[in-house]
């Protein structure tokens, strides 16, 4: 079966669910990504850098998660998974297009940022912030009350075309709260739980909504606040937010990348449009703040 994400067409011999499937034959279609079931070593030959659970060398990343799965990353070009006795499937899929994948593009020299994102006519508004900020809540909210089509949800890759940054989405689902679902009309019947055990669920996104690179027009950082306020970032504190959004950061070191990563980050900082956006837990004044930038 074949299938699309961060921008790679990726052959996988078992059914996934969290990403878009391209229907076509696998001998029609060139893939730059091949997973499979399979045995996993060990340990690695020759591996220079060692961690709690991965191993590295020129060549390869094994990484073990625990009551998961093991992974043998190769190349920027292949996933082997030796999967744990009782593994969920949908288990397997958030470790796969989160770390496992987020390897796999700095393998190919790519970065990711951790983001949710919407499509607007200026191009994708997206938006960054520690677990638990609301990422998901706001874009399903702008989604609801302006009708942009939601982009992505978690990790997307990052790549600079003529020079402005673009966006490919990875996983085709969006994971929001009980409370959430119910006040954007859905019920939690027939949704997965998220793996964490957190009253959260997945939502599949329309394949339509989740496919295909995007320029991006702004990012916009999440925290709490008593009163809500949109703040424009400018310089060395809008490099730094950039810089937050970035996903997996610890890889850079693995990868020898955090100079890169630095100089990708100032690159967009002073292309898109940065905002500190400030909200309350229950303020739709603060979606309206953003919901004006997206009508102009």
């Amino acid at each position: 079966m074949i299938y699309t994400a961060f921008g790679l067409t990726v052959q996988c011999e078992f059914e996934l669910r969290d990403v878009s499937r391209l229907y076509t034959s696998a001998s029609d279609t060139p893939y730059d990504v091949t997973i499979k079931d399979g045995t996993v070593p060990d340990s690695l030959a020759d591996a220079t850098i060692f961690g709690e659970v991965f191993e590295k060398n020129a060549e390869h990343v094994l990484l073990r998660v625990k009551a998961v799965a093991d992974f043998l990353i190769s190349n920027g070009k292949s996933i082997v998974i030796s999967r744990c006795s009782g593994c969920l499937p949908d288990t397997l899929e958030t470790y796969l297009f989160g770390s496992v994948f987020g390897i796999l593009l700095q393998q190919r020299g790519v970065f990711s940022l951790h983001v949710g994102a919407v499509e607007t006519r200026q191009g994708l508004v997206a938006f960054c912030g520690p677990t638990g900020a609301g990422k998901s809540t706001i874009v399903s909210e702008l989604h609801q009350q302006t009708g942009c089509p939601i982009f992505c949800d978690d990790v997307a890759a990052v790549s600079m075309v003529d020079g402005v940054p673009h966006l490919e989405p990875g996983a085709a689902r969006i994971k929001l709260c009980s409370d959430a679902l119910h006040r954007f009309g859905f019920s939690e019947e027939g949704l997965v739980k998220d793996h964490t055990g957190r009253d959260k669920y997945k939502l599949p996104l329309k394949v339509e909504e989740s496919t295909g690179s995007r320029r991006l027009h702004a990012l916009f950082g999440l925290s709490v606040s008593v009163d809500a306020a949109l703040v424009p970032l400018t310089g060395a504190i809008a490099f730094s937010l950039v810089h937050s959004a970035f996903y997996r950061p610890q890889l850079f070191d693995l990868f020898g990348s955090r100079a890169e990563a630095a100089s990708l980050a100032a690159v967009i900082s002073r292309t898109i449009k940065v905002f500190r956006f400030e909200r309350t837990w229950s303020s739709p004044s603060a979606v309206e703040l953003v919901s004006n930038i997206i009508q102009k």
